[in-house]
């Protein structure tokens, strides 16, 4: 329970505080018990809190951790386990270094666990984050094949994912950057998607899942810039 309010919860509505400290209990559990799996599984979180501010070299520490216990439970029953999203952040650490072949690299290895084990949930963020790697490579055609790919995915698990508007958000920046339309429809339905959030919240944490949620503050920041700039655009009427 302690390492769902880190990793879903707390990180959702932008309670980073609230997850951390979920996060430092849940991990004491399992290091007194001896049990890598769970360390494992609390540390992959750690990873993503880290990520979720672009903090690259943290991550990778703890994501490192995982995968070396990964290594030493592998040799009893499924060797991926809980540990697909791993693969992913490897991928997504080295995106934010810029380091787009590492990062085609690492998430091509996540996106083929994935489809052999026939995991759903993770693929779409998988793609996206490919999407983005091919589109930092300069290859613009595969980078939308891809990323299209991860918003049909997204579609038929019915929009299943902690944080859908990442995906309508990798799309709207690689059409804004290539000059393609219609980019600003994809960047609405990701503001839609932190709208649906915010109207389960009460009205302190919906300030916090739009302010303090890093991937939330962009999305509505840009949401914004837009809409200035389509007012700036519009003819003036005369009074």
């Amino acid at each position: 329970c302690l390492n769902e309010i880190a990793n879903s919860v707390g990180r959702q509505i932008g309670n980073y505080r609230w997850a951390w400290d979920a996060s430092r209990r849940a991990l004491e559990m399992p290091i007194t018990q001896g049990s890598r799996i769970l360390i494992a599984v609390c540390k992959d979180s750690q990873a993503q809190l880290h990520l979720d501010h672009y903090n690259a070299d943290a991550a990778e520490g703890l994501v490192d951790d995982v995968l070396r216990l990964f290594e030493l439970e592998g040799r009893q029953g499924d060797p991926y386990g809980p540990f697909l999203e791993s693969f992913t952040k490897r991928g997504v650490i080295a995106l934010l270094r810029k380091d787009y072949q590492q990062a085609v690299a690492d998430l091509e290895r996540a996106r083929d666990i994935q489809v052999r084990l026939g995991e759903r949930l993770m693929l779409p963020d998988t793609l996206s984050h490919l999407a983005t790697a091919y589109f930092g490579m300069g290859d613009t055609g595969r980078a939308l094949d891809i990323s299209n790919e991860a918003l049909r995915l997204l579609a038929d698990i019915g929009h299943a994912n902690l944080q859908p508007q990442r995906l309508f958000w990798h799309h709207f920046l690689i059409l804004e950057k290539s000059g393609l339309e219609p980019c600003l429809a994809f960047l609405g339905r990701a503001v839609e998607f932190i709208d649906a959030q915010a109207a389960t919240l009460s009205r302190a944490q919906q300030v916090r899942l739009r302010k303090d949620v890093p991937l939330n503050r962009e999305i509505l920041a840009a949401w914004e810039r837009h809409g200035r700039a389509r007012e700036l655009a519009a003819p003036t009427r005369a009074s």
